[in-house]
Parts: C-alpha cells; sequence; structure tokens
C-alpha cells in the first residue's frame, strides 16, 4: 500500500469514527435521554425489544431519524462536491444550478395532489421530487448549450434563472392548495428531518451508493477537469460527457435528498469546501471525505434542532443556515481578497 492510499484509508477511518460518535451521541440525546450503555447492550446484544420503552425510543424513533439525517448529509455535500468540481468554483451548490429547486417543485406538486403516501420503498414523493431535479438540469443543459458545449459561465447563468423559474412555480402551487396542504408544504419546505420507515432508509442507502461509485469512476476525470477543459480534452478527457453524466448523478442525489427532509441548505456548500481546505481536491479522496463530512454535519444539526428549544424542535435547515450564511459571507470576502491580490 503507498503512503497515499494508506493516508486516504486513515482519513476515511478519522472521518468514520467521528461519524459512528455522532450517531450514537445523537440517539442518546432528546427529550429522553437513552443511557449510552443501555445503546451499546440493545445495538450490540440484545437487539430489538418491543416491550421496553427504551428500546422502542432507540428503534423506533431516534435510530430511523438519525440513520436518514446522515444520509441526506451525505447525499447533498457529494451533490455540493459535482457542482464545485464542473462549475470549478467553491460556490457551486444543489441550489446553484436548480436542482434544488426542481426536486422541491416536484415535491410540492406530488404534496398538492395528495400523493405524499408510502407503499413499502415507492413513495410518489421520491420520484416526483427526482423528476422534478432532472427536469431542472435537462433545462439548464440545454439553455445553456454552445456549440455543443456547456461553458460554465452559462451553466451558472441558466441555473439561477431555472432555480428562480421553480421557486415561483412551487409558490404558485402553494398558493392554490388547500390551508392543510399549505402548512404540511411550508414545514418541509424549511427543512425537517424525520423518522422514516427502515424501507426507506434501504432504499436511500442503496441509491445513494450506486451513485457514489459511479461518480468515483469519474473522480479521476473530475481531477483533471479541474486543470481546464481543453487541457482535459488533450489528455483523453471528455468534458462534455463527463458534465452531463455527473450533473444527471448529482440531480438523483438531491432529489432523493429533498425527498425525505424538504430544502436543506449550505450542506452542499460548506462540507465540499471544507474538505477540500482540509484534504486536498483529489476527488478519489474528496468524494468518500464529503460524504463522511456531510452526514456528521447533519447529524449534529439535526440532533442541534431537536434540543436548542426542547420539547419544541426546529427545523434542521433553520440550523444549517444559521450555521451557513457566516460560512457563507466568510467564503465571499476570501474569495474577494484572493481576486484583489
Amino acid at each position: 500500500m503507498t503512503s497515499k492510499s494508506y493516508s486516504r484509508l486513515l482519513i476515511i477511518t478519522l472521518l468514520s469514527s467521528i461519524l459512528i460518535a455522532s450517531i450514537a451521541v445523537a440517539i442518546c440525546v432528546g427529550p429522553t435521554w437513552v443511557n449510552p450503555l443501555s445503546l451499546v447492550n440493545y445495538l450490540l446484544l440484545k437487539g430489538w425489544d418491543g416491550s421496553d420503552t427504551a428500546a422502542v425510543i432507540i428503534f423506533q424513533v431516534r435510530l430511523p431519524r438519525v440513520l436518514i439525517a446522515a444520509l441526506v448529509g451525505a447525499c447533498l455535500a457529494v451533490a455540493g462536491v459535482v457542482f464545485q468540481a464542473i462549475l470549478r468554483n467553491p460556490l457551486g451548490s444543489p441550489f446553484i444550478l436548480g436542482a434544488s429547486s426542481g426536486a422541491a417543485f416536484g415535491a410540492t406538486l406530488a404534496f398538492a395532489l395528495g400523493l405524499d403516501v408510502t407503499l413499502g420503498i415507492l413513495n410518489p414523493v421520491s420520484f416526483f421530487a427526482i423528476f422534478g431535479a432532472l427536469l431542472s438540469i435537462f433545462l439548464v443543459l440545454n439553455i445553456s448549450r454552445v456549440s455543443g458545449k456547456f461553458p460554465t459561465f452559462t451553466l451558472i447563468l441558466s441555473g439561477v434563472m431555472i432555480n428562480s423559474f421553480f421557486s415561483a412555480a412551487s409558490m404558485f402551487i402553494i398558493s392554490i392548495s388547500r390551508p392543510e396542504q399549505v402548512h404540511r408544504i411550508t414545514i418541509w419546505l424549511m427543512g425537517q428531518i424525520q423518522s422514516v420507515e427502515y424501507s426507506q432508509i434501504i432504499f436511500v442507502s442503496l441509491s445513494f451508493l450506486v451513485s457514489l461509485v459511479i461518480l468515483f469512476w469519474f473522480a479521476m476525470a473530475l481531477n483533471v477537469m479541474q486543470m481546464g477543459e481543453e487541457n482535459a480534452l488533450w489528455l483523453g478527457v471528455e468534458a462534455e460527457k463527463v458534465k452531463i453524466i455527473v450533473f444527471i448523478v448529482a440531480s438523483v442525489l438531491t432529489g432523493i435528498a429533498v425527498t425525505v427532509s424538504g430544502l436543506i441548505g449550505f450542506v452542499g456548500l460548506m462540507v465540499p469546501h471544507l474538505m477540500r481546505i482540509i484534504f486536498g481536491p483529489d476527488h478519489r479522496l474528496l468524494l468518500p471525505a464529503s460524504a463522511l463530512g456531510g452526514a456528521i454535519f447533519l447529524v449534529i444539526t439535526d440532533t442541534l434542532a431537536r434540543v436548542i428549544m426542547s420539547p419544541a424542535e426546529l427545523p434542521v435547515g433553520v440550523v444549517t443556515a444559521m450555521i451557513g450564511v457566516p460560512f457563507f459571507i466568510y467564503l465571499l470576502k476570501r474569495r474577494r481578497k484572493l481576486i484583489s491580490i
């Protein structure tokens, strides 16, 4: 094993350990405290026991919520890595190119049509959200195409325009919906992690793993594309083809995340940027590191959302925004200083 491979393995192991510790703390913390020894006992020894209150809290309430928070954070962070790589801009995120607003539009439409039901792993809201995300990327790619290429500048402008369009479309649907639907949609759009069925966790997990494998396959291509698309072409990388594939995969990840959590901002912006600063730009490390970092970040912020105003809960999107906005301002000022040098 080379020194670089050993370093990557060490980093992934460290982040995985932090994630496991964060999940354990999140399961224990809440209106009802769970003894850490009881948690270890149930998870590693006794397993599910429906007659015990602590077991019900762990397996039916806390564990599903914490696992889905970790998965949503991983999905958004990995999608952010892709958008930042393609745009070659640390301000890239699922919101920039309209993927989040397209997914939100699809999910809002499903809610308004009364399709927010779960049939095993089949959830119409999921399919509507993923379709909305793919539709937004399809529109962005077609609008920004110039002589068969997708210049970064036109991609960003097209993304901003499509983002505004789908946001307005979602607001229109809300304005004509019934009051009880409006309340549900509004709470959902704020970003809210809730306990889900284990079948949904399995579906999101499999979707995420397949997407991550596909993106990891293109990790070296993304590395080469950071040197510029012309240089990438000279090195045998079909930049435009890679863009389309990774855009689609990142859009699916965004749609899946939006389906189960609503709109949670700044995860796809902050985490990839921090991971790039700490561990460097190599996407062979950046993709898994960002996935773990996103999972850790959202598990922690969701725990804060549960306990800050306990027994009431804050939408986790509010907590991520309170952390993300100062970070975003810092990032803008830092880039301004770099540009002025």
